[in-house]
């Protein structure tokens, strides 16, 4: 009995020394409201449990193999990280990675998390693994190109940039003469190297897609995001609204697949459909908005999913 007791102290002991560690960028003008609200709710679900919990900024880190660990998450601990995708990219990879070989509980791998930011990459790997996606080409605006470049597309097209989050850098081009002054326009101000994608648009989709978020190899559920004004982008951030969908058998079983070729453990997946209800991946996110897939499924916390998970 004396044993017993000695070692459900030793638990509880290790249980309370493991923390939640919220990953931010230290002003509020490098997040958006989605961020913000994240990181809100994962401060009062901490407080709602009483777990141990600090918000950390990705500006305040120094990296350093004889660095003392004391204020930063350790074996065991919890990191959620909030950090807007396009600032501090490269430093935030290596956090990550230093974190991971520390033993820190993470989400997404790191591998997996610079997948996902990419565009084509995500697009790319899913198409060889047999995941039905738009018809998309890379280019570079360095090089020269003709009508008949784009001979196997038809019009619309949409076109992207590799990288980027809620809505941005996504233009609906009716024509050629438009594709060709969009990329004149980025050609000038845009590095000579940067690339876009070209990708087929689906036109019964335009306005609408359906995010789907899947943890640990379960959907949790999808939501109907659509736009009523006339942007075609119907994130909730370029001003979308969030209905329920219901998910059926086709779009579970290609969640599924995705995250498991992505090697991708919780994230949410974007798909567009088709005047034949076909499904088609358009983007993968490994920090998809918590409050619009809430305000649906009203039932649902996903901070609670992950922190329960993992701490």
């Amino acid at each position: 009995m004396m044993m017993r007791r000695y070692l459900m102290s030793c638990l509880r002991k290790n249980n309370m020394s493991k923390k939640l560690w919220i990953l931010a960028n230290r002003s509020d003008q490098a997040l958006s409201q989605t961020k913000r609200d994240k990181i809100s709710g994962s401060v009062a679900y901490a407080k709602k449990k009483n777990l141990p919990y600090e918000v950390i900024y990705i500006e305040d880190i120094v990296l350093d193999t004889t660095a003392s660990k004391k204020n930063l998450p350790g074996k065991g601990d919890f990191l959620l990280s909030v950090v807007k995708s396009e600032t501090r990219k490269e430093k935030t990879r290596y956090i990550l990675h230093f974190f991971q070989s520390s033993g820190v509980k993470l989400v997404n791998s790191p591998d997996a998390i610079e997948i996902m930011a990419d565009k084509w990459l995500t697009n790319s790997i899913l198409a060889h693994a047999g995941i039905p996606v738009p018809h998309t080409r890379l280019i570079t605006l360095s090089e020269v190109y003709s009508e008949s470049d784009f001979s196997d597309f038809s019009f619309p097209v949409v076109v992207k940039t590799p990288e980027g989050s809620l809505g941005n850098g996504v233009y609906w081009i009716e024509n050629y003469r438009e594709l060709e002054d969009l990329l004149s326009f980025s050609y000038s101000v845009s590095s000579k190297e940067s690339q876009l994608l070209v990708q087929q648009a689906i036109v019964a989709s335009k306005g609408t897609d359906i995010r789907v978020i899947i943890s640990h190899g379960t959907v949790i559920g999808a939501i109907k995001r659509t736009n009523p004004g006339h942007s075609f982008k119907a994130n909730l951030k370029q001003g979308g609204s969030a209905t329920l969908y219901p998910t059926d058998e086709k779009l579970i079983k290609l969640s599924k697949k995705i995250a498991s070729v992505l090697g991708v453990n919780f994230a949410g997946i974007d798909f567009l459909v088709d005047d034949q209800k076909n499904y088609y991946l358009t983007e993968v996110n490994a920090f998809p908005g918590f409050k619009g897939f809430e305000s649906v499924h009203t039932s649902v916390s996903l901070v609670q999913e992950l922190v329960d998970r993992y701490l």
